[in-house]
C-alpha cells in the first residue's frame, strides 16, 4: 500500500503546482489499489462508501478550483486573510470531531466495471482544474485574497483542500484496512 501524501508549507506557486501534482498522482495510485468489491460497500456504523469519499475530495478541488478563478472585484469585498495563519502541518483537514475509529466494510458491494478507472481519471480532472485555476491568477493574489473558509489566504486553502483529500481517502482505507484483518 503507498504511504497518503503529506501537505506541507511551502512558498511559491510554482511548489503549490507540483503540491497537486504530487498529492493527486499519490492518491490516484492508491485508489488504483483498492479491491473494486469494496468501492461502492456502504460503511458501518456511518459514512461515506469508498467511491463517495473519492466523488468528494474532487468536488471539493473542483469547488475551490471556481473559487480560485472569481473575478478580483468578488474577492477584495471578502477581506484579507488573518495575517498569523497556522502552518499547514497543523491544520485539520476537517471540521469534523477527532474520530480515529472509523469503521468497517462490512460486505462486498456489486462490481461496477470501469468504476475503478472513473474515480482515478475523476481525481486527475480536479487536478488539472485546480492547476488550470493557479496558474489563471498572479502569485501576489494568493496571499493576497481570502479563501472561503477560516480566514486563511487562498494559498492556504488550496493547500487545505488537497489536505481535506487525502483526508478522506485515508479515511476510507483506514476502513478497508479494518475490513480485511
Amino acid at each position: 500500500m503507498s504511504a497518503f501524501p503529506e501537505v506541507k508549507t511551502i512558498k511559491t506557486i510554482e511548489e503549490l503546482l507540483q503540491q497537486v501534482d504530487y498529492v493527486y498522482d499519490e492518491l490516484a495510485g492508491i485508489v488504483n489499489e483498492w479491491p473494486e468489491e469494496y468501492l461502492n460497500a456502504k460503511p458501518e456504523p456511518e459514512g461515506w462508501s469508498m467511491a463517495k469519499n473519492v466523488r468528494h475530495a474532487c468536488s471539493t478541488n473542483t469547488l475551490i478550483a471556481f473559487w480560485v478563478r472569481l473575478p478580483g472585484f468578488l474577492l477584495i469585498m471578502l477581506g484579507r486573510p488573518r495575517a498569523n495563519s497556522t502552518a499547514i502541518e497543523e491544520v485539520r483537514p476537517t471540521n469534523r470531531p477527532k474520530h480515529f475509529d472509523y469503521g468497517v466494510y462490512p460486505s462486498k458491494s456489486e462490481i461496477k466495471p470501469g468504476l475503478r478507472q472513473d474515480l482515478v481519471k475523476a481525481l486527475k480532472l480536479s487536478a488539472i482544474k485546480m492547476k488550470k485555476a493557479i496558474k489563471s491568477r498572479p502569485e501576489e493574489h494568493f496571499t493576497r485574497y481570502k479563501g472561503p473558509f477560516g480566514g486563511m489566504s487562498m494559498f492556504k486553502a488550496v493547500q487545505f483542500t488537497l489536505k481535506h483529500s487525502a483526508h478522506h481517502l485515508q479515511v476510507a482505507q483506514t476502513r478497508l484496512d479494518a475490513s480485511l484483518s
